[in-house]
């Protein structure tokens, strides 16, 4: 009964729900993009990139971006921002 339990336990405490964020402005040569797309990826070695979020530059170039990825990838987040 023991040795089920434990097996049950090994993915949910190896499996758990990661994420990552991304505050600031983007400028190009010193002047704010405006409306520029920005884009979340965590890479992956297998089975493709996981894409997390992806939003748009404010008039003064402001972006907050955040996302997860799903608790049953069993790597550490490999986090790309993509413009």
């Amino acid at each position: 009964m023991k040795i089920i339990f434990l097996l049950i336990a090994i993915p949910l405490v190896v499996a758990r729900e990661q994420s990552v964020r991304a505050v600031g402005t983007l400028t190009c040569h010193g002047v704010p993009a405006q409306y520029a797309e920005l884009q979340l990826v965590s890479k992956k070695i297998i089975g493709g990139d996981a894409f997390a979020r992806d939003v748009f530059t404010d008039p003064s170039g402001y972006f907050q971006i955040a996302g997860y990825i799903d608790p049953s990838t069993w790597s550490t987040i490999d986090a790309r921002l993509y413009i």
